[in-house]
């Protein structure tokens, strides 16, 4: 196990954790490495103890840590001080993860530099979704089961959760939400959820008393007083009204929507639909918190609150029912023959009491009274009845209040929300006699399904099918949810035995099946295939498992290939002009133009990726030219920034030029010559545009997310045939051989950096000084503060870091300093510097020469770019402004460690770095930036063109080749 994990899974258990084991199972099996999984086992953990860790012997990846307490806050807490990982993931023992479900929304987060990853979400799926006050939308999205939090923003904001009853992920979510900066939606991770029963070693639910209650809406309140207190910020921070408008429209939807959400799935879901296990002063509480939520939420979201909750019970928004109210008019009816067993039976009951859908009564068979419970037997909604001519379902159906009958004789443990769930599909389904469900057993890792019996399930039969003979496998009453209104239009419906009554609704009747949904019972193998007549149908239900199992392979491959026909087709469309322009047209131009001698005064300076000749290459060629003796070719190729067919006219001419020029110089990867072997008439420099070795690239890249498969750098090198690498120091050699594959080879030389013997020239610092100058007025008479960052993600979608406060500098720093700020060249929009600023920053990106601007600060602020080893030069402050070290350390990775490297201060934050510049005259270390110049930059002294122009044979004093 790796000190860092990437990701970190807390896993709270209460009671014997039974059914963590299909959760363990889930994430062992997870696509995505280097995670760990912390098991929090709540209060009493000796049963639990025992179980788990049977589980999770010998696989370090899983740490089993015990809270002392059973809130559902301190154990959180206690996975979050043990988390390593870079980003948290919450669950719990009823979460399904499919195995790519981590590695697509931890490949979300990361990649998108997001601090909330949130699954299944499409309306936020564009990158760096940037939030001033949260979106209304993400209060449908309150669970933190399916979302991942960034680890460094919660420790930096000191966000944790609280210990009370209920209502502590609520608090820490919007909490979060409000401390976030980038939010982003991840559609493809779905999180899917087991069937776990309510009852007995299950998942333990909170108990809806008025101390959760209470709980519960200081969470709210907390939560509320938060949001107001970011919108009066971002409040003061706008000046434009109309901007300000927008904002308060944003806040007003977002408290509305918190207060519906509030009412529905706290006072109604999560309490008024447990009335069975509460007393009426707890439901009195509800009420009158209901109608004072109303009042703040807008009209119509109560009015789409009310129909939903309006389906499966009689809730109406101006008077709530009680328990005699619900009792007089049920919805489903429970009869119940079965099991004979007083504990199971007793578990049956308490499932069904546990649900959160209230309004049903219970039908019992007279001669079951005794085994059951006085607490049960007492309720409102529950009667026994005597059979009559020994059939129990006539009886029942004959007596029942409701509009739907579910038969209960096996055992059977229900969910939570099974029972709404079946009755909302049910009225979905409008004219079917019955809807069913696919059956679950229970092992000793959790719950799973029953071979047999999924097969009545497959897509083929989930449609009506009325002489489908494999429905003979689900002859089983306990997953069965049956109308009443039909049953009245059958004449004698129970009057044929169990199996033979189902194989008539069957053959007869319309119904619908979901698969969705699973009912877990104690049914056997066995059991379901003893009700089955058909011979075939026992001979064949497994070879249709392994069917179904080939096609839902087939069919997963066709849809991803359909969902990515697009992107498929461009990579290969990319792909064939690569490899005919690469590897057949241009050798070929090359084969064919070589045959002329090469011109021994041609030099070609070229540009692969720029649209023109800038730094290094520029320095080099205006040397060249002053020595008047060659004819000098410049050639700008394009790559990537014009049209494919420009592009291809412009690496065919280049390729001409080539064949018979006596020196070329690039500053850049030039994969355009890979595909042939170089004349040895031609000596080919590579002046590397950057200093020093910092973060990696080329090969070095090939292990991580920014450098791509070392399979395809290989194909197409973009160093291939170069006689001479220039370097700043023979300490960093050994990088560029790796970065470029001269490893073993003669051919990286540390002559220096031609580009930067313009520092030691007094003419041009004075000349850069007063173009700056020009270029901003601001900055005359003020110290000068640089910031250059390097640019996030890939170089396509390059963006800037936009972590820096400019307002808090102004401020801080405004009446002696001036900031300049340089994005790198690939940023093509860059973050935008605040209207009330303009007197004290200026972004200059685009107008300002990068050797300008070294020459002239007076502070430097970077995070991985090289210029910091050029900046070194003049022995002046510099600050590594690195807020994402941990994400680019991964991301790109560098040759030396970071901390060691750098010779100033790495700052997470604008107010460390004011913190610092405020105090530079102590703070500041100028011995530690002259080791770090003479370790880096030895050989720049000057003199690197001269030396370099020396190396491969030309001699500027004398003006011409020697």
């Amino acid at each position: 196990m790796q000190a860092t994990a990437k990701l970190s899974i807390i896993i709270p258990v209460h009671g014997a954790g039974e059914y963590i084991g299909g959760v363990i199972g889930d994430i062992r099996s997870q696509i995505i490495k280097n995670w760990e999984c912390i098991i929090v086992v709540r209060g009493s953990a000796d049963k639990a103890n025992k179980a788990i860790s049977k589980l999770i012997e010998g696989d370090d990846r899983f740490k089993l840590l015990y809270s002392e307490t059973e809130g559902i806050g301190p154990a959180y807490n206690l996975g979050l001080e043990n988390a390593t990982g870079r980003y948290i993931a919450f669950g719990n023992s009823g979460c399904k993860y499919d195995d790519t479900y981590f590695e697509k929304i931890y490949n979300a987060a990361f990649r998108n530099k997001a601090d909330l990853a949130i699954g299944g979400m499409t309306y936020l799926s564009r990158p760096s979704k940037k939030l001033h006050l949260l979106e209304p939308d993400l209060i449908t999205k309150l669970s933190i089961e399916d979302k991942l939090f960034k680890k460094k923003t919660i420790r930096e904001n000191g966000i944790s959760f609280a210990d009370i009853p209920y209502g502590s992920e609520l608090a820490f979510y919007i909490d979060f939400c409000l401390k976030a900066e980038t939010i982003f939606g991840c559609r493809d991770a779905q999180l899917r959820f087991r069937e776990v029963p309510a009852a007995g070693d299950g998942l333990t639910q909170i108990q809806p008393d008025q101390k959760a209650f209470s709980s519960a809406f200081r969470a709210l309140e907390k939560a509320q007083k938060a949001v107001d207190r970011k919108f009066r910020e971002s409040k003061d921070a706008l000046a434009d009204p109309i901007a300000e408008k927008e904002l308060k429209n944003d806040y007003e939807r977002f408290k509305s929507a918190l207060y519906s959400f509030f009412a529905e799935d706290i006072c109604l879901d999560r309490f008024y639909r447990q009335l069975w296990q509460t007393d009426s002063s707890l439901l009195d509480t509800v009420d009158e918190k209901l109608s004072e939520l109303k009042t703040k939420v807008f009209p119509h979201e109560w009015s789409d609150m009310v129909s939903r909750e309006s389906r499966d019970f009689a809730f109406r928004d101006d008077e709530m029912p009680d328990r005699e109210a619900l009792t007089s008019i049920p919805r489903i009816t429970f009869a119940i023959s079965g099991p004979d067993d007083s504990k199971t039976l007793n578990t049956i009951i308490e499932g069904i009491y546990l649900q959160d859908s209230p309004q049903f009564e219970i039908l019992l068979e007279e001669g079951l009274r005794d085994i059951v419970d006085e607490y049960w037997a007492n309720k409102l909604n529950f009667r026994t009845i005597v059979t009559q001519d020994d059939n129990f379902r006539n009886t029942a159906y004959g007596q029942c209040h409701s509009k739907y009958i579910w038969f209960i004789d096996k055992p059977v443990y229900f969910s939570c929300s099974i029972v709404r769930r079946m009755y909302n599909f049910m009225e979905s389904n409008a004219g079917v006699l019955f809807v069913t469900a696919p059956l679950y057993r229970r092992t000793e890792i959790g719950t799973e399904a029953l071979l047999s019996n999924s097969v009545a399930f497959f897509p083929e039969y989930a449609a009506q099918k009325i002489r489908t003979s494999f429905n003979q496998l689900d002859l089983t009453w306990e997953n069965k949810l049956i109308s009443v209104t039909k049953l009245d239009a059958m004449s004698d419906p129970f009057i044929l035995g169990d199996t033979e009554t189902l194989t008539r609704y069957y053959l007869y009747s319309r119904f619908s099946k979901n698969s969705d949904l699973g009912i877990i019972t104690d049914y056997t193998e066995e059991e379901v295939l003893g009700r089955v007549k058909s011979i075939p149908v026992k001979l064949l239900w497994k070879s249709k498992i392994k069917k179904e199992a080939q096609f839902l392979k087939g069919l997963e491959a066709r849809t991803i290939e359909k969902d990515t026909f697009r992107i498929k087709r461009r990579k290969l469309r990319d792909a064939l002009i690569r490899y005919l322009t690469l590897k057949v047209i241009y050798p070929f131009v090359y084969l064919v133009n070589r045959i002329r001698p090469v011109d021994p005064k041609k030099v070609i300076f070229v540009e692969p990726a720029k649209l023109e000749i800038d730094g290094n290459l520029q320095y080099m060629m205006q040397t060249v030219e002053r020595l008047e003796k060659y004819s000098i070719k410049q050639m700008i190729l394009g790559r990537k920034m014009l049209r494919v067919r420009e592009q291809i006219r412009s690496e065919i001419r280049f390729v001409k030029e080539v064949a018979t020029a006596r020196y070329l110089f690039t500053a850049e990867a030039l994969g355009t010559i890979c595909g042939f072997n170089k004349r040895k008439g031609t000596t080919a420099v590579q002046l590397w545009h950057g200093c020093g070795a910092f973060k990696q690239f080329g090969y070095s890249t090939a292990d991580y997310i920014f450098g791509g498969d070392m399979k395809a750098k290989l194909a197409y090198p973009g160093y291939k045939n170069m006689d001479l690498i220039t370097v700043s120091a023979p300490e960093v050699i050994w990088a560029y051989e790796e970065a470029m594959g001269y490893r073993g080879t003669d051919v990286v030389k540390a002559t220096g950096i031609c580009r930067t013997d313009v520092f030691y020239d007094e003419d041009y610092l004075r000349s850069a000084r007063e173009r700056v100058h020009e270029l901003a007025p601001g900055a005359a008479g003020r110290k000068i503060i640089l910031y250059a960052p390097t640019f996030r993600g890939r170089i396509k979608r390059a963006k800037g870091p936009d972590r820096l406060d400019i307002r808090e500098m102004k401020d801080a720093l405004g009446d002696e300093y001036f900031l300049l700020i340089k994005h790198h060249p690939f940023v093509k929009v860059p973050p935008i510097i605040p209207e009330d600023c303009a007197d004290f920053a200026m972004d200059v990106s685009v107008t300002a020469n990068i050797d300008d601007l070294i020459s002239c600060a007076d502070i430097c602020i970077s995070d991985y770019s090289s210029l910091v080893f050029e900046y070194s030069l003049f022995e002046r402050p510099l600050i590594f402004f690195a807020y994402d070290l941990e994400e680019y350390d991964e991301w790109r990775g560098f040759y030396y460690d970071y901390e060691e490297l750098t010779p100033g201060p790495i700052v997470y934050t604008t107010e460390e770095i004011i913190k610092y510049i405020q105090n530079i005259e102590t703070e500041f270390d100028r011995d530690e930036i002259i080791r770090f110049r003479e370790k880096f930059m030895c050989a720049c002294d000057g003199h690197a063109t001269e030396r370099i122009l020396e190396t491969i044979g030309i001699d500027t004093k004398a003006g011409g080749k020697k």
